[in-house]
């Protein structure tokens, strides 16, 4: 909701995934085999293409509206998009992101 509330926001894409975190391994490897562990926690994942000039804007409002102090916050990645085409037309759009 916070950020339809950004001027000019691009819109952007929610899916309903599954996951663990850190707390589910030691040393960086499952207790046990991944195919065992069926306890995963339903999360949110927000997928979201700015431009430069908004990404601190964009960042700032998700660590303002999703941060709770606890675990399970969730995190922010952040890549670089090379580019990006419409498929209905074929053209090239990063530029209008």
């Amino acid at each position: 909701k916070a950020l339809c509330e950004i001027s000019n926001f691009p819109g952007l894409t929610i899916t309903k995934v599954q996951g663990f975190g850190k707390e589910k391994c030691k040393n960086g490897i499952p207790h046990k085999p991944i195919e065992e562990i069926i306890d995963y926690v339903p999360k949110v994942k927000l997928e979201v293409i700015v431009n430069a000039k908004m990404l601190d804007i964009v960042v700032n409002a998700i660590l303002r509206h999703a941060h709770t102090g606890n675990k399970g916050d969730g995190k922010i990645f952040i890549y670089h998009v090379k580019d990006t085409i419409r498929i209905m037309t074929g053209e090239c759009v990063l530029e209008a992101v």
